[in-house]
């Protein structure tokens, strides 16, 4: 009897060690399985990002198509361009008669001593929170 008792909590300690060595795997592999997928969209997310940040010179030409055209075709397949960078987070730095800050412009000419956007030179974007080109701009 006392052997059996003796073996019994063996066995439950055993089982108490495997079942511990069992929830430590899980917490692994699940750790594993989350740390893959933030790092499969991170290598998205940076992929669409360079992809993005190299179509705003084409952007800005086809911005300067549409000033200096009438085109209504033109014009719609520019807003269009913009949609689709919209839709990929891109947004447009809101730049014109804000306070200079060197994270989200670069001066391009210093008029004054007042740290105010008073020209914008080329539009800045931003995908969530990061400035992908800052905006080039005159101050004053």
């Amino acid at each position: 009897m006392a052997r059996e008792k003796i073996k019994l909590e063996e066995l439950k300690k055993e089982n108490e060690e495997l079942r511990n060595r069992l929830k430590r795997a899980l917490a692994d592999y699940e750790n594993l399985e989350r740390r893959g997928r933030e790092e499969k969209e991170k290598t998205v997310k940076f992929a669409n990002e360079k992809l993005l940040a190299e179509l705003l010179p084409v952007l800005d030409n086809l911005s300067r198509a549409v000033r200096a055209s009438q085109d209504k075709g033109l014009e719609l397949i520019f807003k269009q361009f913009q949609e689709v960078l919209t839709l990929n987070g891109v947004r447009e730095i809101d730049s014109l008669n804000k306070p200079f800050d060197p994270a989200f412009h670069e001066a391009v000419e210093v008029l004054g001593e007042k740290g105010v956007v008073v020209e914008v030179l080329e539009n800045g974007y931003q995908i969530d929170n990061k400035v992908i080109r800052p905006a080039k701009v005159r101050v004053g």
